[in-house]
């Protein structure tokens, strides 16, 4: 009998423990995830990212793909911003390494040029078999060198 009491004791105490532990220790808070901010070039629009998009947002990445409107730099680069600027949480990407995938097979920009311009910013470099539009045609691995990127 004393055995049984013994051993409902030894229940009930850790069950008690478990049960402080857990409130001391309180909820894991995951870390949110960074918003990716894709923005097309020359000669292309939105849909473009459609595909590695669409990836990075069944990881759990909040992804937002704004128009670029291609009236020049400073135009371009206004638009971005003002995108930039309705969005909440982590987007800045300044003082981050930089991470470069170099399309193996671009007929546009040279693969050599590619790895040399990385080189140059001191990216973290990974290549593709792929032409130049590597977001299209390959947008699993551009969804891979994102999340890597974005930690």
């Amino acid at each position: 009998m004393r055995i049984i009491r013994f051993a409902r004791a030894a229940v009930v105490v850790l069950a008690l423990a478990t049960v402080a532990a857990m409130v001391t220790a309180g909820p894991a808070v995951a870390r949110p995830l960074p918003t990716v901010v894709l923005v097309h070039g020359a000669f292309a629009d939105a849909t473009s990212w459609d595909g590695v998009a669409a990836d990075l947002r069944v990881r759990g990445y909040p992804v937002v793909v704004p128009d670029n409107p291609l009236r020049g730099p400073s135009y371009d680069a206004a638009a971005v911003e003002k995108t930039l600027a309705g969005i909440s949480g982590p987007v800045s990407w300044s003082g981050t390494p930089s991470w470069y995938l170099v399309s193996a097979n671009d007929t546009v920009i040279p693969p050599a040029a590619q790895r040399f311009m990385a080189g140059r910013i001191g990216a973290h470099t990974s290549e593709v078999q792929a032409s130049h539009v590597a977001l299209v045609s390959q947008p699993g691995v551009v969804a891979d060198v994102i999340a890597a990127a974005a930690g």
